[in-house]
């Protein structure tokens, strides 16, 4: 490790007759700054679970018992389907999600809805990654939200070039 941290506090670099020797102080600001870029891209690409909870005030789920037709939806993050035909399992009880994956500033929303026998029973939330509430409606909205995620803790790395 040592020969190798020697060798990079010693590069020289050759280019249209310009020689520059790299000492081991510009080459720790070198690597620092490389860091700060790569880990603040990672961060904020970083994606995490959102939650979509299907509501149904009767509590027969989003068809009705024994009902023929089923309500449906599609979400979308940034415009492409993640989710397709979601609700269609959804049969019985008060609730039930469907867990997708976003990123802080994705644009969340729902397209393609197919009603069913009781829509006017049928509701929905939009959790981001915390859990909070960031968009809800009934049968037939469109709401856009915002994807959030919980940004990731402080690297406490460090690197250490020695002379």
């Amino acid at each position: 490790m040592k020969k190798l941290t020697t060798l990079l506090s010693h590069l020289s670099f050759e280019s249209m007759g310009f020689k520059v020797k790299l000492k081991s102080d510009i080459m720790k600001k070198l690597f620092t700054s490389l860091l700060i870029i790569f880990g603040g891209y990672t961060a904020i690409n970083a994606q995490c679970d959102h939650t979509f909870t299907m509501t149904d005030t009767w509590g027969d789920g989003w068809n009705g018992f024994g009902a023929p037709l089923t309500c449906a939806v599609d979400i979308e993050v940034n415009g492409v389907a993640v989710a397709t035909g979601v609700g269609l399992n959804f049969t019985a009880g008060s609730s039930q999600d469907e867990i997708f994956t976003a990123s802080s500033g994705d644009v969340i929303t729902l397209s393609n809805w197919v009603s069913g026998a009781y829509d006017n029973e049928v509701g929905w939330e939009i959790k981001d990654g915390d859990g909070v509430i960031i968009a809800s409606g009934v049968h037939g909205g469109t709401s856009a939200a915002t994807g959030y995620c919980t940004p990731p803790p402080p690297c406490d790395h460090t690197f250490t070039m020695v002379d």
